[in-house]
């Protein structure tokens, strides 16, 4: 049975694959994609890269992770960094999708739920041959708010 944090990390994800759907249907929105490993005969053990939603457009594709975490960042020698885990876990879906010659330039973001505890997240960086993002997107704010964020990650990918 899920957590109450498993449900509301579901929730998230839901709702931004929704929007995307709803009023983005050109960049044809799609949730819980497998991503192959591009690994001849790999082995069962390997786990199924999943990622929560991609967006594609000519030529670009975006795989976005959403996190629905009560503490965005972790701390490493008294230091606010990304968690390690997500890091790899974008990574991981980025460069494995990039060797699929359909998906064109692919790029990843971590997006997160705002929590009131901390503040926003936005960075962006290149790291092998691929563009990286991290947001944070604030929940707590009238829908048109929330709604222009997500617009301009669309926006972004359509540039």
């Amino acid at each position: 049975m899920p957590s109450g944090r498993e449900d509301l990390a579901k929730l998230f994800e839901r709702f931004v694959l929704e929007y995307y759907r709803a009023h983005f249907p050109g960049l044809r929105p799609s949730g819980s994609t497998y991503v192959d490993h591009g690994i001849d005969d790999a082995p069962v053990i390997l786990p199924h890269l999943m990622t929560d939603i991609i967006l594609r457009v000519p030529g670009r594709t975006l795989i976005i992770d959403t996190k629905c975490y009560g503490s965005i960042l972790s701390t490493h020698h008294e230091k606010g960094i990304l968690r390690p885990e997500h890091r790899n876990q974008i990574l991981s879906y980025v460069v494995h999708k990039g060797c699929d010659p359909k998906a064109g330039e692919v790029s990843g973001m971590l997006l997160y739920a705002g929590t009131e505890h901390e503040d926003a997240v936005s960075a962006t960086w290149h790291e092998v041959g691929h563009e990286f993002a991290v947001r944070t997107l604030d929940l707590g704010c009238e829908f048109g708010k929330i709604a222009s964020q997500l617009d301009a990650i669309a926006e972004g990918l359509a540039e």
